[in-house]
């Protein structure tokens, strides 16, 4: 099936940053839409390296698809994508893990025929507007959300405690790669978007669904109202982060 998909970013350094670590990828066919979120660990060393690796890696990827190369379906294609970002993790950990840490966030969109999948690591983020329903669909790996946390520690102390909010995973820190997966069947209508930390960090629930708003599938103008609407926010409150986001509207 052919969708009629319409998207847009952004991706800036922010007010306080030299350096943009984030990178991201968009794209669009008539058989493979991908797209892709990656936040160099900010502090550390090369991480736009990392970021940049993964999306390099994707292109990659997409460079050697083409339709009919899954014949066993939507699966065996993304077994063969988690297959490539096993080989990027591979060539970070060993190449520019060398005395410091190096890794990047993750948040990957697919989109082929009658289904989408979600892939993700880190804390950078990918929602879902469906039917007016505003969800996310990821789940940060960080402290809080993690088996460290004790079983008996109430939700105040979680919020207030030192680790609260550190990254406990990334792609490229370590040798192995597990990243989380959900897939689903597509609808006409629905709007996703993917941001790193540096967005959702600054804008309210509210104002991350507004810009999923059913009318930036009616043209491109609206699409760029809606992203303008995220970087006011981000950058009324200091923007003191990389920040990136993509937005992607889907309809028949």
């Amino acid at each position: 099936m052919e969708w009629n998909i319409k998207t847009g970013h952004i991706c800036e350094t922010g007010l306080v940053r030299k350096e943009n670590q984030d990178a991201y990828l968009a794209y669009v066919s008539s058989s493979l839409n991908v797209f892709c979120v990656a936040d160099g660990m900010g502090g550390h060393a090369n991480g736009k390296r990392a970021s940049t690796a993964i999306v390099n890696g994707i292109r990659e990827w997409i460079d050697e698809f083409y339709a009919g190369k899954y014949e066993a379906g939507f699966l065996a294609l993304l077994d063969d994508f988690e297959k490539k970002l096993a080989d990027v993790n591979r060539q970070i950990f060993r190449f520019y893990n060398r005395g410091q840490t190096c890794g990047s966030t993750l948040a990957v969109l697919i989109i082929s025929d009658k289904y989408y999948a979600v892939l993700s690591m880190g804390d950078s983020r990918i929602y879902r507007k469906r039917r007016g329903i505003f969800s996310q669909l990821t789940k940060d790996d960080t402290w809080e959300n993690s088996d460290k946390v004790p079983s008996d520690m109430l939700s105040e102390e979680i919020r207030r405690h030192g680790n609260y909010g550190k990254l406990m995973c990334a792609l490229g820190v370590q040798e192995s790669f597990v990243p989380h997966r959900m897939t689903d069947k597509l609808n006409s209508g629905d709007t996703f978007l993917l941001c790193s930390d540096g967005v959702y960090k600054y804008c309210d629930k509210k104002i991350l669904a507004k810009a999923c708003g059913r009318r930036i599938r009616k043209s491109s103008t609206f699409m760029e109202e809606k992203l303008q609407l995220l970087r006011t926010n981000v950058i009324g409150r200091g923007a003191s982060d990389n920040f990136t986001a993509i937005l992607v509207s889907v309809g028949k």
